[in-house]
């Protein structure tokens, strides 16, 4: 039987010099993480159910399991006569759009860097070239067109500064590409949502009856939470770049200066000149020295705009250094809606030459209470999380699952079976207290499965395209799973799952059920295969637990 799944939810100081700063945003954003789920939970994902019968064969059972398909609610379909179970639970997080391997990147890449990058070595460089500068303005001060040797000077002064300025470029200019790098690398973790999971619910199926009937109650909530990068936050950033694109210009500048600088005293030596000969040559030479001795002066003495050179040099106290964790104006965006429901739910067996056909349907009687707040990144700690209660909008609605199946029995070969639901047949729009809206739209998934004894083979994929209600990623879940029966009261279930509609997100599933006597608990995990970075595993990873009485 369908009843506990609602679709995902949709609406300058100075610079830290260890690691504490980079601590505290993930410690914030952790925290915030923790509190959330803690609270109340929340998920914004499509066609997740709390079962981990189901969780661990991929999520998958649409053709095989009466939680998902009320089909199955039938005197030929039910497994057991009566099935009580005393609690569910599933928790988990989904990561879809990577924000913790960005916010990784950013904290542990990036900004280390950035923060703890040698500005010694590139204040060398500029050294080098002020110095390599003044070289070659005492050689032209000393040039004489009638000297040869004084030529020879003058171009050795020229190698060793154009050496000079290719060193400084290119420290200047790995410098930069490290900032902007770090500039980018904060940009791509904003409006990414991090999605969190946790259901609870308990339940009563009798398919047997004369009447046969599933009934539900669960407490869930839904939603997401979403970084939303304020441009203010990525000042500083852009101030230093600006500053460093400056000083390039300069150092540019004085290159083309000495290129001039060169050149008028070959075509004053090419001339026989010599000093005061009055020639055209020689006034060409004077003003290219003239014009070389200024840039070098701008060069050496470079003041940039934004206080990051001071005298040629960068000044490593510059505020716009800083990358001050205390003042951020980025901010975190919550949309979640809290679901009490009730469901009650019953098919219908029509039997036929290929086996039976099933119709069934589930009537849910719902308390919704929709919710959003948008939190100061810097107040997370200090956040009260009772606006969950408080900042609510309340509706009592309903609304209808509609589930098919049609079994197939081959003798020998065990019984094979396709099934269909349409969940949330009636779509319906609220809006939250700050005026956003969540939406549920319907939803429709079919499966086939494959029983034996022994043996249970299930696959699912959704035929639409599910729309986050607020924060989260498109959904089009493709689900496949096994169950082996191994001492009749142990099953082993393991899993695959892949949202087809966003790159990278498929996650392999597992669990057991042990069922000594008529008691019955069952287990499952989940997590994204990527042993490589355990930020990206943990984030997209579950569990799910109940305990049953089934007969």
């Amino acid at each position: 039987m369908v009843f506990d799944h609602l679709p995902s939810i949709k609406g300058r100081n100075q610079p830290p010099r260890s690691i504490s700063g980079r601590a505290l945003i993930m410690r914030r954003l952790t925290l915030l993480a923790a509190s959330m789920a803690a609270a109340s939970g929340a998920a914004a994902s499509g066609m997740v159910y709390n079962s981990p019968q189901v969780t661990s064969m991929g999520g998958a059972g649409v053709s095989s399991s009466s939680l998902m398909n009320p089909a199955l609610v039938t005197p030929n379909r039910g497994a057991n006569r009566f099935d009580l179970t005393l609690g569910s639970t599933t928790i988990y997080l989904e990561d879809p759009n990577t924000f913790g391997n960005s916010l990784r990147k950013f904290l542990e890449d990036d900004l280390e860097t950035y923060q703890d990058f040698d500005y010694g070595q590139l204040n060398t460089s500029a050294g080098n070239l002020s110095q390599a500068a003044g070289d070659t303005a005492q050689a032209a001060d000393d040039f004489n067109p009638g000297a040869p040797q004084t030529l020879d000077d003058l171009r050795a002064a020229q190698e060793n500064q154009s050496a000079a300025t290719d060193d400084t470029q290119g420290s200047v200019g790995n410098y930069r590409g490290l900032v902007q790098r770090t500039e980018t690398t904060f940009r791509s973790f904003s409006d990414r949502p991090v999605n969190f999971g946790l259901l609870a619910g308990l339940g009563l199926t009798m398919p047997r009856g004369d009447v046969p009937f599933a009934i539900a109650l669960s407490n869930n909530t839904y939603g997401g939470s979403q970084l939303n990068l304020e441009e203010s936050d990525l000042q500083d950033l852009n101030f230093v770049l600006d500053d460093l694109n400056d000083y390039l210009d300069e150092v540019e500048i004085l290159n083309q200066r000495l290129s001039d600088l060169i050149d008028a005293a070959q075509a004053w030596s090419d001339a026989n000149g010599f000093p005061g000969d009055g020639t055209p040559q020689e006034q060409n030479f004077n003003d290219a020295n003239t014009a070389f001795t200024a840039q070098q002066v701008v060069v050496e003495e470079f003041d940039s705009e934004n206080e990051l050179f001071v005298n040629g040099q960068i000044d490593d106290d510059a505020a716009i250094l800083a990358f001050d964790e205390d003042d951020l104006d980025s901010t975190i965006d919550i949309l979640g809606a809290n679901i009490t429901e009730l469901a009650i739910g019953s098919g219908m067996d029509f039997p036929n030459v290929y086996g039976n056909l099933s119709f069934g349907a589930t009537a849910k009687l719902q308390y919704i209470r929709v919710f959003g707040e948008i939190i100061e990144f810097n107040e997370i700690e200090n956040v009260d999380l009772g606006f969950i209660q408080e900042n609510t909008e309340e509706y009592f609605t309903g609304n209808l699952d509609l589930g098919v199946a049609q079994s197939f029995e081959q003798p020998g070969l065990g019984m094979f079976s396709v099934g269909a639901v349409v969940r949330d047949v009636i779509p319906q729009t609220f809006e939250s207290g700050d005026g956003r809206e969540i939406e549920i739209n319907p939803k429709v998934r079919a499966g086939i499965s494959h029983h034996t004894q022994l043996t249970r083979v299930t696959m699912d994929l959704d035929l639409t395209e599910n729309d986050p209600i607020g924060f989260g990623a498109k959904t089009r879940y493709f689900g496949l799973g096994g169950e082996f029966n191994a001492w009749d009261w142990a099953r082993l279930r393991a899993g695959y799952r892949n949202n087809l509609a966003v790159d990278d997100a498929s996650i392999i599933t597992a669990g057991v059920g042990l069922s000594p006597w008529a008691v019955e608990l069952d287990f499952s995990g989940w997590m994204k295969p990527n042993f490589e970075d355990e930020i990206d595993l943990l984030l997209n990873s579950g569990f799910s637990a109940d305990l049953a009485i089934r007969f």
